[in-house]
């Protein structure tokens, strides 16, 4: 084993791992933000905003993780909107 290699590499764990919890907090506000908006709207109900919040619901529960990511980071610049990589990987989660 190589150790000069791993004293190398090993700082860029520990800027990765600072990215993904920075990732992982950024989502889970935004999550929370979603949440708590569409449990407002059904709490309305108002019943064109009641199905759209349902239809959202369904397709993000039953939409696989990665396939989300996919659609945000690739299929949204098709259409005009742009995004870092850092705050598509937030707003999927």
């Amino acid at each position: 084993m190589d150790w000069e290699y791993v004293a190398k590499v090993l700082p860029l764990f520990g800027k990765a791992a600072v990215l993904t919890v920075r990732i992982g907090v950024i989502g889970i506000f935004f999550a929370m933000a979603v949440g708590l908006a569409c449990s407002v709207v059904r709490q309305l109900k108002i019943p064109v905003l009641r199905q759209v919040t349902s239809v959202y619901i369904e397709l993000s529960r039953n939409t696989p993780l990665l396939v989300q990511l996919f659609f945000i980071y690739y299929g949204l610049p098709k259409i005009g909107i742009r995004m870092d990589a850092e705050t598509c990987g937030g707003a999927a989660e």
